[in-house]
């Protein structure tokens, strides 16, 4: 009897030992969230990045009944954004969508405000989609091989635009510079949306940009598509070939898209944020809004993008050594 008793009272108090951990994690989850949310975005509104951040956001407003408040942050090649939300109390209510250039800064600047993966909390990984290499019609090339021959014949002579040092847009125009061995002069934006338009004014002779902000002046005649950056070609440009096929074999280059929250994120509130985005970006309405902007949605863990972000740090720092890219 003695035995059984005993027994009965460690079963107790193996039971009140789990409440009283498992309690502050299920009040964390339910009472979260308690205020409005702030996404973050470190580029001007109208690119890709700010288009998911303002839907997501809107979705999770409608579902949590908390106001979801986009605020974009440009500059420093994301360096301002990233730093706001590094330091922000990790509770879930501040966040920042980030792209390649967030693991690209690691790299180029020897000095930053933050730590690229300590001080951050992998949320999400959204999205990816890729680089289309645009010219001006002014510029009297039709290929990749002739803008090549164009440029080799004029080094440094022309002008590419980009949505800020060390994003997507730049760096694949560093990697296939470097491996088609060409020299280019790089004008840097603030985003790649303003980057497109001034080759639309034709202020710059090319850049790789994105669909969803430049299809419509391709429709229009104002852009000429040569080549993607993927290595199949693409739905809503069947007939541009891929630039592997135009000469440069095995070049790949991708824009991507996520999400990150203070690092030290409660693990209930990670999940929750994790699970409600997950949800939004699987929903109807979210895909028929980007799926025509050549996008390829992630399916990703937090772990996994974690590890991701440190795959990506590595990648591209080889690039960013050849290309001379590093600053103090």
């Amino acid at each position: 009897m003695t035995d059984i008793k005993r027994g009965a009272a460690a079963f107790f108090l193996v039971i009140l030992s789990l409440s009283a951990w498992m309690t502050p994690a299920f009040a964390q989850q339910s009472t979260y969230p308690s205020k409005p949310i702030r996404i973050l975005v470190p580029l001007v509104p109208g690119g890709l990045t700010d288009l998911m951040s303002r839907v997501i956001g809107q979705k999770i407003s409608e579902s949590w009944g908390q106001p979801t408040i986009v605020d974009n942050r440009p500059g420093a090649s994301g360096q301002i954004a990233s730093d706001i939300v590094a330091k922000a109390t990790p509770d879930g209510h501040t966040l920042v969508s980030v792209s390649l250039a967030h693991a690209v800064n690691a790299s180029i600047y020897s000095k930053l405000p933050y730590d690229t993966v300590r001080d951050f909390t992998p949320v999400i990984y959204l999205a990816d989609t890729p680089q289309i290499l645009f010219v001006t019609p002014q510029l009297k090339v039709s290929s990749v091989r002739e803008l090549i021959a164009l440029a080799k014949a004029k080094p440094g002579g022309l002008n590419f635009s980009s949505g800020g040092v060390g994003g997507s847009s730049h760096m694949a125009m560093e990697l296939f510079r470097y491996t088609v061995g060409i020299d280019l002069q790089h004008i840097p934006y603030k985003g790649g949306a303003q980057a497109t338009l001034e080759l639309v004014a034709n202020r710059v002779e090319l850049n790789f940009g994105q669909w969803v902000s430049s299809g419509r002046f391709i429709k229009s005649g104002q852009l000429r598509a040569l080549g993607v950056s993927t290595p199949k070609r693409i739905a809503v440009l069947p007939d541009t070939p891929t630039i592997a096929e135009s000469g440069v074999p095995k070049f790949e280059s991708r824009s991507w898209y996520g999400i990150l929250a203070p690092a030290k994120l409660p693990k209930p509130i990670l999940t929750k944020l994790h699970s409600e985005i997950t949800r939004i970006v699987s929903g109807p309405d979210f895909g028929a809004k980007f799926a025509s902007e050549a996008v390829v949605f992630g399916d990703m863990t937090s772990d996994q993008f974690s590890e991701f972000i440190r795959d990506e740090i590595r990648r591209y720092a080889a690039v960013v050594k050849a290309a001379k890219l590093t600053t103090d």
